[in-house]
């Protein structure tokens, strides 16, 4: 019998001004969640950041996306960067 692995796969998204609105958050996540299903990546944690600009590093979402990768709790990193046509897995 053979076993497939099933990468936990958790997505990340973000926006960093209040110009911005929760629908980036969305965009980026309906994108990301096409791409997990595309693939058949279990999706087992969505973390957001809302108004918080990506050069510091407190940000609780991305904190959070740290202790799990430092606990082991993921295998794949899905999350979209508007400078690219696609999301990025990591």
């Amino acid at each position: 019998m053979s076993t497939s692995f099933q990468p936990r796969t958790w997505i990340y998204a973000r926006y960093s001004t209040d110009q911005q609105s929760q629908k980036s958050i969305d965009d980026q996540l309906s994108e990301c969640r096409r791409l997990c299903a595309q693939n058949g990546w279990q999706v087992t944690n969505i973390l957001t950041d809302a108004e918080m600009t990506g050069f510091i590093s407190t940000r609780p979402g991305y904190q959070s996306l740290v202790r799990g990768i430092e606990a082991g709790e993921v295998d794949l990193i899905v999350a979209e960067n508007i400078d690219l046509p696609r999301p990025r897995v990591f």
